[in-house]
């Protein structure tokens, strides 16, 4: 995600990506996620496209490095 405010993840579970925003980021501070760092994604399905995405992030959890 970056400085970007909402980005995509990549998950075997959500083909073709899953929407998050920086709001899902459960973290202090500022929230921002490097390129290829891996997380906690907890996810859901809404029925409808979420920014072009069919499945949208409910929280993204930073694992540790």
């Amino acid at each position: 995600m970056g400085t970007a405010r909402r980005g995509v993840l990549d998950s075997v579970e959500t083909p073709g990506g899953c929407f998050g925003h920086f709001s899902d980021v459960q973290a202090t501070g500022f929230r921002t996620l490097s390129p290829g760092q891996q997380v906690d994604l907890t996810w859901e399905a809404p029925g409808f496209k979420q920014d072009g995405y069919d499945y949208r992030a409910v929280s993204i959890v930073p694992r540790a490095v």
